[in-house]
């Protein structure tokens, strides 16, 4: 078995309620008569509607182009009719330009697609596998929605020479990606070796925490010719990208740089199944995996789910106790948000739905900070999260040096012992900076 590798400063150790959901397989879940899709699926700018109100669709049609080099397609996870274009609510609170959909059942793929294909043609160029993952909208399905064919283009002169996978599924509570390993293995190696393929690259880093033992050992078998799987030590936020690289390779990314200044491109294993069904399968991206559990559901699962389908759903799906719900949480824990309007719709980024009873979520009452230092001992990017949280308390934004460097694990709120709200002061301190900066 591979020795255990781990990052090298800070992170924490929360219970991490995997038990719950982690021997649930993948459950598909119908469409419903109704999907909205948003257009602001991706990070970067939002796509643009090709289609209008009244228009026929069919499943995996594209409803919105990118509209601009960081941005992502958007395709109909159904097939149907525009009922409209319009705002609607997001798991972050904002509103998001939305294309609704009502459902005719037919489930009529576009034209091209081949559910069934095993693998994709060995004949494809790097520049046609590149071509085929951006039409089919494929974006990091670990929680941050980057556009992969933008992250799959490195610099010129950057001299990659190491793929990453993450694998790690830190967060709390979160299962999708440990069942997509376990479930679907060959699929996810034949979506790293696609993306090798790409970036001309001979070594790719498969990093699992070991909580996952039988992933690990449903993906060893087909990691051969330059893949390997490696285990991590099971640490919160072992999966963020520059502890990873760190973990995996050795290399340390210099503050304010990505993974490419150390020859390093990361992505998701999420994301790897996506490229294969791209490929292989001229699939488009119209559906995800999705962890629903929590004390407050009586049938934690796993499912996967057509975008577009409102959160309700899968909260009934996995049967909701409403009286016991003290809080719902779109994505984990440690990073996630809280919301209420349930009928905000999955989107690529949704990795998972919490609901969580009192006794798993107790509201914070800040209290002033003691200066015990625990959340510098925590914080995994060397930073002083209590001094960044004075700088903005006291509007000396100026003064919060490293703040940007914050990657907004919350490893410094979870130690705290005066419950200090640090991940919201230091995401305040770094609005204020880049007002200063303009």
């Amino acid at each position: 078995m591979s020795s255990v590798a781990r990052f090298s400063k800070g992170g924490v150790h929360p219970h991490d309620c995997k038990q719950l959901s982690a021997g649930a397989a993948i459950q598909r879940l119908t469409a419903p008569e109704v999907v909205v899709v948003p257009l602001a699926q991706h990070l970067g700018a939002p796509a643009k509607p090709v289609v209008e109100k009244g228009a026929d669709v069919l499943k995996g049609q594209v409803l919105a182009e990118a509209a601009g080099v960081v941005s992502a397609r958007v395709h109909s996870p159904v097939s149907g009719k525009v009922k409209r274009i319009f705002e609607t609510p997001a798991a972050s609170g904002d509103r998001v330009l939305a294309i609704e959909i009502a459902n005719d059942g037919k489930d009529q793929w576009v034209e091209g697609v081949q559910l069934d294909a095993a693998d994709a043609d060995p004949a494809l160029t790097p520049a046609q596998v590149l071509d085929l993952i951006k039409d089919a909208g494929v974006v990091g399905l670990g929680g941050a929605a980057f556009p992969t064919q933008v992250k799959l283009a490195p610099p010129p002169g950057s001299g990659v020479d190491t793929l990453v996978l993450n694998g790690a599924e830190c967060e709390p509570y979160l299962t999708a990606d440990h069942r997509l390993m376990l479930e679907q293995p060959r699929e996810v190696i034949a979506g790293v070796r696609l993306m090798m393929k790409v970036l001309g690259v001979k070594r790719a880093l498969i990093g699992l925490e070991d909580n996952k033992q039988d992933a690990f050992a449903a993906l060893t078998p087909h990691a051969v010719d330059g893949v390997e799987v490696k285990l991590l030590r099971t640490r919160y936020p072992q999966g963020a990208e520059k502890q990873l690289v760190e973990a995996l390779t050795g290399r340390r990314v210099p503050p304010g740089k990505l993974p490419f200044a150390v020859k390093v491109v990361v992505q998701n294993v999420g994301t790897a199944f996506a490229v294969f069904e791209a490929v292989a399968r001229r699939k488009p991206l119209v559906e995800r995996v999705v962890t629903v559990t929590g004390g407050a559901v009586a049938s934690p699962a796993n499912f996967l789910v057509p975008l577009g389908t409102p959160v309700k759903l899968l909260l009934e799906k996995a049967g909701l106790d409403e009286e016991r719900c003290a809080a719902l949480i779109c994505g984990g824990p440690m990073m996630g948000r809280s919301f209420r309007h349930r009928d905000i719709p999955v989107v690529k980024a949704t990795s998972g739905i919490l609901a969580l009873t009192a006794a798993e979520f107790t509201p914070r009452e800040e209290q002033p900070c003691i200066r015990c230092g625990r959340c510098v001992d925590a914080c995994p990017m060397s930073l002083v999260p209590c001094d960044l949280a004075a700088n903005a308390e006291f509007s000396a934004a100026e003064d919060a040096v490293g703040a940007d460097s914050c990657m907004e694990c919350g490893s410094c709120q979870f130690v705290c012992p005066s419950r200090r709200f640090l991940v919201q002061w230091i995401r305040l301190v770094k609005a204020q900076r880049r007002r200063i900066k303009k």
